[in-house]
């Protein structure tokens, strides 16, 4: 117990020593401390970006839920696909897999197509997506005001529509536009609902789009355009995720009628897919933005090097003044070590601070980038990086000032 206090008081001893010298040199440590600060800024603001980026289309996904799968028409590469001829989704699909069996909850064939929407003097060019009442519960993105439709707007092709909240701001449509007619594509539609608000994500308007009844969208836009067509699926249980899958696969390579040799001309994505693809994304990204900061860092680190090593030179005397009055070796070295991390722990906890700032600041002067969000693991990362520096680069002057001797010391003039 006493050789623990001991030391703790000798690194105390040595801490103040080495914040009265870096006091003593105000101007010299803030500009020895400029690399890491500069390094350890740009990753904490990077970082903060590119996760604020990837925070909100990872929340985009996760609304939809560990039990949905999307099918999308793909054809394969090569001579393959080319014989496969005319590659689509379509509403026979959705059916066939409703009809399945027991891993398949509910199926939305999702349509799109591009129009002209028109209220009075004002129009607007915006996406139509014709879908069927079980779409909202799949991808859980509901109507916030008024209703979505239901089986029998879709059986019946109805001209009813529920609008995004962009599209109705832009119409100058009233706050609940529920009652409202709007003309789409020609032809008259009568709002029934407007959908939740999602807002923009990277200059993308979520809320720009009208729904409209799958039959009625077959009307605007024509048969042919069913091409367009996903399916988006609902299965029972995510944790028989594997089994839905095939499930899926096989009902509609039988729809399609493919050979055992012949490729999917369709493709499945799942949440977890999703998410996984953007966190994989963040990773790589989040690595190339830390090694780019890396060479700021050893570059500071050199700085803090040769700083130190003036440092020693200029307080020669002083080291043997110490010396000849008690102070071991490690004593010295300690001082000297405590100096170098000091200075980067500053400039690490700066750079954090003024990195915090960038961060945010970039995404106020531009509203379309998401939120920044700084994970935790990167300030403490950010100042365990800026000690690790103070200590490799510090090393070397301090174990150079351990080695003096104290009589050459004391006559260095």
């Amino acid at each position: 117990m006493a050789s623990l206090a001991t030391t703790g008081g000798l690194f105390l001893e040595n801490l103040a020593i080495a914040l009265k010298a870096l006091w003593a040199n105000k101007l010299r440590s803030m500009l020895t401390i400029l690399g890491i600060l500069i390094g350890v800024a740009a990753v904490i603001a990077v970082v903060s970006i590119v996760q604020g980026f990837f925070f909100a289309v990872n929340n985009l996904f996760k609304d939809l839920g560990s039990g949905w799968v999307r099918v999308v028409s793909t054809r394969p590469p090569g001579e393959e696909g080319r014989k496969l001829g005319e590659i689509k989704l379509t509403r026979a699909d959705a059916e066939a897999l409703l009809d399945s069996g027991h891993e398949v909850q509910n199926v939305a064939p999702l349509m799109f197509g591009a129009s002209t929407v028109k209220k009075g003097t004002r129009e607007v060019s915006t996406n139509i997506a014709g879908t069927v009442a079980p779409y909202q519960d799949i991808v859980g993105f509901y109507a916030g005001k008024g209703r979505f439709f239901t089986d029998i707007d879709d059986s019946h092709r109805r001209k009813v529509c529920v609008v995004g909240s962009k599209v109705a701001e832009d119409l100058e449509l009233p706050d609940d536009p529920t009652g409202s007619t709007v003309t789409i594509g020609g032809a008259e539609f009568m709002v029934i609902g407007m959908m939740e608000k999602r807002g923009e994500l990277i200059g993308v308007a979520l809320d720009d789009f009208v729904f409209v009844p799958y039959g009625a969208a077959l009307n605007l836009f024509g048969q042919e355009r069913e091409g367009n067509t996903i399916l988006e699926i609902a299965i029972r249980s995510s944790d028989r995720l594997d089994l839905a899958r095939a499930q899926i696969i096989d009902v509609l390579r039988r729809s399609h009628r493919l050979k055992p040799d012949q490729p999917d001309d369709f493709r499945l994505v799942s949440q977890e897919q999703l998410v996984g693809t953007i966190n994989t994304i963040s990773k790589y990204s989040t690595l190339v933005a830390g090694s780019v900061a890396g060479v700021a860092l050893f570059v500071g680190g050199i700085g803090i090097m040769n700083i130190m090593l003036v440092s020693v030179t200029e307080r020669t005397r002083e080291i043997g003044v110490r010396k000849a009055v008690g102070a071991r070796r490690a004593n010295i070295m300690l001082q000297f070590l405590i100096e170098a991390v000091v200075l980067t722990i500053i400039g690490g906890a700066l750079g954090v601070a003024l990195g915090v700032g960038a961060g945010r600041l970039v995404t106020m002067l531009f509203p379309k980038i998401p939120q920044a969000h700084v994970p935790i693991w990167a300030i403490v990362s950010g100042l365990g990086v800026s000690a690790l520096v103070g200590i490799l680069f510090g090393v070397f002057p301090a174990a150079r000032a351990a080695k003096l001797d104290p009589i050459e010391s004391l006559r260095y003039e």
